[in-house]
């Protein structure tokens, strides 16, 4: 069943998925929203975004590992946090945008987040 009082746009890349509270006022605006997408890295053992290795499959993964392997994943789990935090900021700008009434479907806005999105990972 669909909500009449939410508007959702589906940008397609990285699965970011907008969804608007309508009505729009009479300056374009929308009351609120929320933004998701599949940009973020996940703990690669349970699939959680904010797992610190901390989870049971993780754990076990960690048993058989050396010093120096552990090293190498508490540098990749940093660069995981790092990254996520940019994706934070950047999801956050996509929805203050579509929130304020940009059309965040035309291409040209399309491509600028295709390009701040590599730019994003460029700097991980």
């Amino acid at each position: 069943m669909k909500n009449e009082n939410i508007k959702t746009i589906n940008l397609g890349a990285h699965g970011i998925v907008i969804h608007l509270v309508l009505p729009q006022d009479e300056n374009g605006r929308y009351g609120g929203g929320s933004i998701v997408s599949n940009l973020e890295e996940v703990c690669e053992h349970c699939g959680h975004r904010d797992c610190d290795f901390d989870c049971e499959e993780a754990m076990e993964w960690a048993q058989d590992r050396d010093h120096e392997e552990m090293e190498r994943k508490n540098e990749e789990l940093k660069n995981n946090r790092d990254y996520n935090n940019r994706i934070d900021g950047f999801t956050s700008l996509i929805l203050s945008q579509a929130v304020m009434g940009i059309d965040v479907e035309s291409p040209a806005y399309l491509e600028a987040l295709e390009t701040a999105e590599q730019s994003i990972g460029n700097n991980s």
